[in-house]
């Protein structure tokens, strides 16, 4: 691997919506949902219209829902 070709860390690298599904235990669909309302955990765009590809890093889903961790079931989670 050359110096321009370094490989990122296993919690960085880019995953398909169906892996991030996977890993956050919700449904590809569930995902689209939260992608519409700008709910979700961040994500790639790489293209146009209904071929357009989605991809998320591992390590801002994992962040994602690190931010809805609560100790007990009064407090309140932050929406999305």
């Amino acid at each position: 691997m050359s110096a321009r070709q370094t490989a990122a860390p296993a919690a960085d690298r880019w995953v398909s919506a169906a892996i991030a599904a996977e890993i956050s235990g919700f449904s590809e669909s569930h995902l689209a949902r939260l992608r519409m309302q700008g709910a979700g955990p961040r994500y790639a765009k790489l293209g146009t219209g209904k071929q357009a590809h989605v991809r998320y890093r591992e390590s801002e889903l994992h962040a994602w829902m690190a931010s809805h961790l609560v100790a007990n079931t009064s407090e309140v989670a932050p929406c999305g």
